[in-house]
């Protein structure tokens, strides 16, 4: 039995990602066959559960309110994930889900990319430009980075979330909007209140629940989880089986730390699904190289970035060969390589001639 048993395509992922079964475990879902590979039969949706979030933390239960929220987790622990599955779970699920990240902008880029412009307002406002906020209207705003937000935007957003209008830039008129807002941040608010960076009357504002998200590495009994809501949307995507990893194979992901939690869990899976044909079995062997290779990589401090582009070289071939409609030379000009090279490399991702053709 592998991830991918089933055929269901009902509805949408996110909308499969129930926060009702958000105590659920992996020993009660039965995803752990008798031929000891991963499957997915009888199995629970996916849920907050697996981002470490127990269901005494009030997920599902604040997913129904509009009361705004702070998630709290290292980077990489599924922040904007857990957000969607609260936007996707709640009443606005229907409206849009807009995010902002707070990293790289200027006060004066975030005061207009959040409240909006009107033409002629500066140099290169050609034309109305709705804010984030007006576009999360019945909907929900996630601001990821709060601790890179100036103290200027937080008191803009705070008086935005006190009368629900805001005034876009440029304009004399306030418009009335109705959106949700949901913030995270890497660093602990603790730190950010006493260094200064966080205004408490905006805290005190915004904290309607804080949600902390646990380290993957403080929860690698949720791998197996994790493992199949990918593989699941993966079926979903290429309408097709994914390669089978052994439950041997599941129990030594779950030996590794993933210092980059869930976000670095997933690039590894990215790599495994580009390598491997469907049905096939995935070795032990490249497993343990790979984690190894990690390993390595992390010890000169920098994350390796071959998983990601293995993908995309992966996605150059397949359109490659799809526009020369599987013909080998046709491919290889397109490419730029030699008809050898290309065999290596199709070899090497697991990618068959006439695939996507």
């Amino acid at each position: 039995m592998m991830i991918g048993g089933s055929s269901s395509r009902k509805g949408s992922d996110s909308a499969r990602l129930s926060l009702v079964n958000a105590s659920s475990k992996i020993s009660q879902t039965g995803l752990l066959s008798g031929e000891g590979n991963l499957g997915f039969q009888n199995s629970s949706s996916p849920s907050a559960s697996f981002l470490g979030v127990p269901a005494r933390d009030g997920s599902e239960i604040f997913a129904q309110t509009s009361l705004p929220l702070i998630l709290e987790g290292e980077t990489g622990t599924g922040k904007e994930f857990l957000a969607r599955m609260i936007h996707e779970n709640s009443p606005r699920k229907k409206g849009p889900f807009i995010v902002l990240d707070a990293t790289h902008f200027s006060s004066e880029i975030a005061d207009a990319l959040l409240f909006g412009h009107r033409k002629g307002t500066f140099t290169g406002a050609t034309g109305d430009q709705k804010g984030r906020l007006e576009l999360s209207d019945k909907g929900t705003l996630f601001i990821d980075e709060l601790q890179n937000m100036s103290l200027e935007i937080q008191m803009k957003l705070l008086r935005f979330l006190d009368r629900k209008t805001l005034q876009p830039l440029g304009s004399s008129t306030e418009i009335s909007i109705d959106a949700r807002i949901l913030v995270a941040t890497n660093e602990p608010l603790s730190s950010l209140l006493s260094n200064g960076r966080l205004r408490p009357d905006f805290f005190y504002r915004i904290r309607g629940k804080t949600i902390r998200i646990p380290s993957l590495r403080d929860q690698l009994g949720e791998i197996p989880s994790l493992i199949e809501w990918k593989w699941r949307k993966w079926q979903e995507e290429n309408k097709s089986q994914p390669p089978i990893l052994s439950k041997e194979g599941i129990r030594v992901l779950q030996s590794y730390s993933w210092p980059g939690n869930i976000r670095e869990l997933f690039s590894f899976l990215d790599c495994l699904l580009a390598t491997f044909l469907p049905q096939e079995k995935v070795p032990m062997d490249w497993i343990r190289e790979e984690l190894k290779s990690l390993q390595i990589d992390l010890s000169g401090s920098q994350c390796p970035d071959k998983w990601e582009d293995l993908a995309i070289e992966r996605e150059l071939i397949v359109g490659s060969l799809r526009s020369s409609g599987g013909e080998i030379a046709k491919a290889s000009e397109l490419m730029g390589m030699s008809r050898t090279t290309l065999w290596r490399k199709m070899k090497k991702l697991g990618i068959r001639p006439f695939e996507g053709v």
